[in-house]
């Protein structure tokens, strides 16, 4: 819950056609205006976004899956307060990059 509510002020800060979903342990950034519903609905989302996305998060110590249309994440008992300030402070100088 803490990612969820961390990311979604940055992206209306920095008015990234972005939304953030999730259940439990698992949730994803989709880089698109609409709701994905179905696969025709990801055909448009630029896969360089979300490449730029989890290559901003590597490098800044957040190990994730490899990028693909939505930057997805899973959480464990493991992960700290910390970690996920961490995550969404990187996310953050994504999106200010992003939107300049």
């Amino acid at each position: 819950r803490a990612l969820k509510d961390g990311l979604r002020p940055i992206i209306d800060r920095y008015r990234l056609p972005a939304y953030v979903t999730g259940i439990g342990a698992k949730g994803s950034v989709t880089y698109s205006p609409t709701e994905v519903r179905e696969y025709r609905d990801t055909i448009g989302i630029d896969e360089r976004v979300t490449y730029l996305a989890w290559l901003m998060q590597q490098n800044r110590g957040v190990f994730k899956s490899p990028w693909s249309k939505q930057e997805t994440w899973t959480l464990s008992i493991t992960h700290s307060d910390e970690d996920a300030q961490r995550y969404i402070d990187n996310f953050e100088e994504f999106a200010a990059a992003v939107a300049s």
